[in-house]
């Protein structure tokens, strides 16, 4: 029981530290209770988007952009992965089972990558329903106001940085 103390003590030391470190950042503090539900203290939900339209706007723009470039990658990876004239050997002369199976392996992973561009796109297509709703850069699991910081770097979030990691710990213990 001796050792125990100490390693309380260096325990309670790290949380005091990190607590600091949060706020001096402008965290909020997070607890999660016994439901392992996020629940942030000192806030007020809201259901209307914090931005004016201006801003709104410059987002709608930004997420238009990154829709066609996505659209545009997904269909150039998708053509150039399933045509089969740009696939394989550029003879006529059978493929050794080798070449096949590294075909395979490139074809497989393109369309994977695609897979991923989809869900991209649907998310963007998401928060450009969110803006026409007006709810953009509010946190669907909080209902607080989600940081520009992180919608000027991802356009598409539905989650406060809080919520996102709670979202995260909750999806890989599933």
């Amino acid at each position: 029981q001796g050792q125990r103390d100490p390693l309380r003590g260096a325990l309670a030391a790290r949380r005091a530290a990190a607590a600091k470190l949060a706020a001096a950042a402008g965290l909020h503090p997070v607890t999660s209770n016994a439901g392992n539900e996020l629940r942030v203290k000192d806030y007020e939900r809201i259901t209307k988007s914090p931005f004016n339209k201006k801003e709104l706007a410059e987002f709608r723009e930004v997420l238009l952009a990154k829709r066609g470039e996505v659209i545009g990658d997904v269909s150039s990876i998708e053509s150039e992965a399933l045509n089969p004239s740009t696939a394989g050997s550029l003879s006529n002369l059978p493929q050794h089972m080798a070449d096949q199976g590294t075909d395979t392996f490139d074809q497989s992973l393109a369309l994977d990558l695609v897979a991923s561009q989809r869900q991209l796109l649907r998310e963007i297509n998401d928060a450009l329903a969110r803006i026409e709703a007006g709810t953009f850069g509010v946190c669907e699991m909080l209902g607080k106001p989600i940081s520009v910081e992180r919608l000027k770097h991802t356009p598409w979030a539905r989650y406060c940085i809080e919520a996102a990691r709670q979202h995260e710990r909750n999806t890989w213990f599933r």
